[in-house]
């Protein structure tokens, strides 16, 4: 979550096209927060004992995809670009939303959760 959270108040730094051209051209400014945030996720999704981190770094993936798209299709209508660079986020917050709530409940139940293959204990 702290990941997605750095990401999104990067998103602030970048200026914003007025309304009539959002979408028209690829942001390269949103490209590298999104990039960056996939490299992030997939080095968490390799540390991870769970399946959920790989999901979400899949679902990033998407939206990196989508930047790669409209740079290579520059006439992909602007709303179909903007649905596809935000759609994956709505995933990507359930999916978060879902492991934490599973990591909460393995802690309650057996009193800890070895998330990461570093480790000491597997009990």
């Amino acid at each position: 979550m702290a990941l997605q959270t750095a990401a999104f108040i990067a998103g602030f730094a970048v200026p914003k096209l007025p309304r009539l051209y959002a979408h028209t051209t690829v942001s390269w400014g949103f490209f590298t927060i999104d990039f960056t945030l996939l490299v992030a996720l997939t080095a968490l999704a390799i540390a991870s004992r769970r399946f959920w981190p790989i999901w979400v770094a899949g679902l990033q993936a998407a939206t990196v995809m989508a930047h790669v798209a409209k740079a290579m299709v520059p006439e992909m209508l602007p709303i179909g670009y903007g649905f596809q660079i935000r759609f994956w986020g709505y995933g990507m917050l359930l999916l978060t939303a879902a492991g934490t709530w599973r990591h909460v409940r393995r802690q309650r139940l057996v009193g800890h959760d070895t998330s990461w293959k570093w480790g000491a204990s597997t009990r």
